[in-house]
């Protein structure tokens, strides 16, 4: 479903109606059930849902009617579904129109909020950092808080935050819990006024060690029932004392379900204390291109206090490890056999022949595998894609992400075979997180690329924008491509890169291109942006004449005969 924002004119004389045009039927949302509908203009499209419509805005002469309104109204689902893809502006017009529309346009306005817009509903707030209220709080202060506070479930922080102005917030509050219904806090400073039974999520962005320990703390005392942990950007090295509180926290986080911790906290001391959660689904490290040593090992599945059966429930990892530990370690975890997303990063001058051992293992460990993520974070040491045979044998895979493989000389030989095992691709990454001229792709994989996976959504490639086009005129085009992003290449000729481009990409792709370049550079790109979608749609309505014209040609036959 395409949807664009609805507008309210600030006359009564005017209002706008939402319509959506289904493929086999049409739903009117709106507030009047008699209106007229003169005039039309197509709006920028937004994705939603996962169904193929247009939203058009039609603005309309309002005709007061005692008819009862239409029942699509009386359907909050449907109204929150749609105001969710509004900016808090148009939501808040939206809160305007009636109550049944307030309701929900202000459930969505304050379902995610920043700190400062929340608190600043009991008193103004500094603008000098750390934040605080700039007068005492009073009783009358609360009433429109308490309005809007349960409406609240994910609470950002931005800036640094007075602690008196928790201690206002103690003090002044008219119930136990501060916000009932918060279920996912994001960047707050240490306060057990926010460590609510209701809060399932927290993040820790950018926080220094100190604060980290101290949010440990009270999740030992207050939070243990949380079922997500974030930690992003952490230090590194940690020491011993935030190493030593975290494995004491996650004892006491049984209910614990996804975690995400800097990969300098995860190492053969901790390892086995996530091994250990029994309802852990999730173990992510961030921080991956930061660390340049090894953490992981497989002596961590010697030591007396692993456990027997370690990961009882895990269905996603993405650590640091290099790929001769992953190949001894992964098959020992009990999650393999269920494991549907496994991301491994390595340092090391990684050999064809550890990438083949590895590769060999994830198949026979992992047959319930959906998403591989495989990064050589050093491109000392080729490993070319002839290495990576064994991928034929994921045929569940639906995202394959791959960094640091350099394309050889065969590649154009290489890779056909390799991809036409994995049909059921609907995501491919073959780039490298850094610039490097020899991970660069020859044009011509995109349109093999295109010929072999039909089912292709997402795309991303470093293709060698500088060399020349291939001179196909009438390549399989990509069929169900939704994003092409071409990671960091300059282009030279981009005419010839929008006309090459052009044969390959439907209507509806977007391309992405690269957002580094300055200059001359960053305006040859644009050039490629701006003529794609152009000859694109020539394209298509050139396929569409000739056909018309070919049916033409054959009913004039059929009648002439």
């Amino acid at each position: 479903m395409y949807l664009g924002a609805p507008f309210k004119s600030p006359t009564l004389a005017n209002v706008v109606c939402i319509y959506v045009a289904l493929p086999s039927e049409k739903i009117y949302v709106g507030v009047f059930p008699d209106i007229d509908l003169p005039r039309a203009r197509l709006c920028d499209d937004h994705e939603a849902f996962s169904l193929q419509a247009r939203l058009t805005i039609y603005t309309s002469t309002l005709r007061m009617t005692d008819s009862s309104p239409p029942k699509a109204l009386l359907l909050p689902e449907i109204l929150k579904k749609i105001f969710e893809l509004l900016e808090d502006g148009c939501n808040a017009l939206n809160a305007r129109v009636c109550k049944d529309w307030s309701d929900e346009a202000l459930s969505v306005i304050w379902d995610d909020v920043d700190a400062k817009n929340l608190f600043s509903l009991l008193a103004p707030l500094g603008v000098d950092s750390p934040i605080g209220f700039t007068r005492e709080l009073e009783e009358e202060d609360w009433d429109v808080f308490e309005r809007y506070s349960p409406k609240v479930h994910i609470l950002r922080f931005t800036g640094q935050y007075d602690i008196s102005l928790f201690k206002d917030l103690g003090h002044g509050r008219r119930r136990l819990e501060l916000l009932p219904n918060l279920c996912e806090l994001r960047s707050p400073p240490p306060t057990p006024l926010l460590a609510g039974p209701s809060v399932q999520k927290l993040v820790l962005r950018d926080f220094n060690e100190q604060l980290v320990i101290a949010w440990l703390a009270i999740i030992s005392r207050r939070m243990c029932h949380i079922k997500a942990l974030s930690i992003e950007r952490g230090i590194n090295p940690p020491s011993d004392q935030l190493i030593s509180t975290l494995m004491s926290t996650l004892r006491n986080m049984e209910a614990s379900q996804a975690l995400e911790v800097p990969m300098s906290h995860i190492n053969d001391d901790t390892f086995h204390v996530f091994a250990s959660l029994p309802n852990l689904r999730s173990l992510r490290a961030s921080d991956m291109y930061t660390v340049r040593q090894k953490h992981i090992t497989p002596q961590s599945l010697t030591f007396n206090w692993f456990p027997s059966h370690p990961f009882p429930s895990l269905v996603e990892l993405r650590v640091e490890m290099d790929f001769p530990a992953a190949t001894i370690l992964l098959p020992q975890l009990d999650a393999c056999r269920t494991l549907r997303y496994l991301g491994v990063f390595s340092w090391c001058d990684e050999s064809p022949t550890n990438c083949s051992s590895f590769l060999e293992a994830i198949q026979k460990a992992c047959p319930a595998l959906q998403r591989l993520e495989l990064a050589r974070t050093t491109i000392r040491g080729t490993i070319q894609f002839a290495t990576l045979d064994g991928l034929r044998g994921f045929q569940n895979l639906t995202t394959l992400t791959l960094h640091g493989f350099i394309p050889g000389p065969d590649h154009a030989l290489e890779l056909p075979p390799l991809l036409g095992a994995l049909v059921g691709l609907e995501s491919l990454t073959l780039c490298y997180p850094f610039d490097s001229p020899s991970l660069a792709h020859p044009p011509s994989s995109l349109a093999t690329i295109a010929s072999v996976l039909r089912n292709l959504r997402w795309l991303c490639i470093r293709i060698d924008t500088q060399s020349a086009m291939p001179a196909a005129k009438f390549p399989a085009p990509f069929l169900k491509l939704r994003k092409l992003q071409l990671g960091a290449s300059e282009v030279s000729e981009p005419a010839e890169v929008a006309m090459y481009l052009s044969r390959l990409l439907p209507p509806s792709c977007d391309l992405g291109v690269p957002i580094r370049l300055v200059g001359e550079k960053k305006a040859k790109w644009d050039i490629v942006k701006t003529w794609v979608p152009i000859l694109v749609q020539a394209r298509v309505e050139a396929r569409l004449k000739g056909r018309i014209e070919s049916e033409r040609a054959l009913a004039l036959a059929s009648a002439t005969e």
